[in-house]
Formats: structure tokens, C-alpha cells, sequence
């Protein structure tokens, strides 16, 4: 089924509170429309991607997470960021993907439909 709606939400610095908005606008998102009618990814990059290590998901709500999965909102975390905080890509959920360059990942997000969103 193609999905109606699709939104992107780019998180690039390491602020809970930033996080936490982030969290809340793809519950609210997936509230109103309904996990058929939004496709929703999320790209980290620059200190953002500290949110998405083991650790960090541990305090910050590993559950919240998984239910997003259930989703499908789809979690892409940059690697170049990874090597340049010097965080190891086996520090990152499975479920999430690791693609080359943060950036190319919004441009081709942007280029098929999906609404930017910097909480």
C-alpha cells in the first residue's frame, strides 16, 4: 500500500529536549493519521547520532523506539558522524540503518516526497 502522507525528521544535535519533541511529533503524527497513511523516517547526523546508541535508548526510552518500528518508521544514522565522535557502528540498534552520509540521505528523502521537520 503506498502511503499518503510521508515525513522526515532530521535530528543533528544532542539536546534531550530536542529528542523528546521528536519523540512526541511522530506519536502526534501517527495519532492523527494512522500508521497506514504516513511513511516516516528519521535521519540523524552531527552529534544526533548519540541519541540512537544502546546506551543512550536505554535511558531515553528503548520501548518508544521499538513501537516506532512496529510503525515502520524507518532510522537512518550517519556513519560519517559515527567516525568522526569515534562511536562504533555496533553500538547502533539492528533496526536502525547506517547509511554513508547523513546529508545525501535528506536530499533523497527530500526528492521523493518527504516533508522536512527539524524539531
Amino acid at each position: 500500500m503506498v502511503k499518503k502522507y510521508r515525513a522526515m525528521f532530521h535530528i543533528s544535535s544532542f539536546d534531550d529536549r530536542m529528542f523528546g519533541r521528536m519523540m512526541s511529533n511522530i506519536k502526534n503524527l501517527v495519532t492523527d493519521l494512522g500508521d497506514d497513511e504516513v511513511d516516516i523516517a528519521v535521519v540523524a547526523n552531527g552529534d544526533g547520532v548519540k541519541h540512537f546508541t544502546k546506551s543512550s535508548l536505554k535511558e531515553k526510552g528503548l520501548e518508544e523506539i521499538m513501537n516506532m518500528l512496529k510503525w515502520k518508521v524507518r532510522f537512518y544514522i550517519c556513519r560519517n558522524s559515527l567516525r568522526a565522535l569515534g562511536i562504533k557502528e555496533e553500538e547502533i540498534l539492528e533496526h536502525f540503518e547506517i547509511v554513508p552520509a547523513g546529508i545525501t540521505q535528506i536530499v533523497k528523502l527530500q526528492s521523493e516526497g518527504f516533508a522536512y521537520i527539524k524539531p
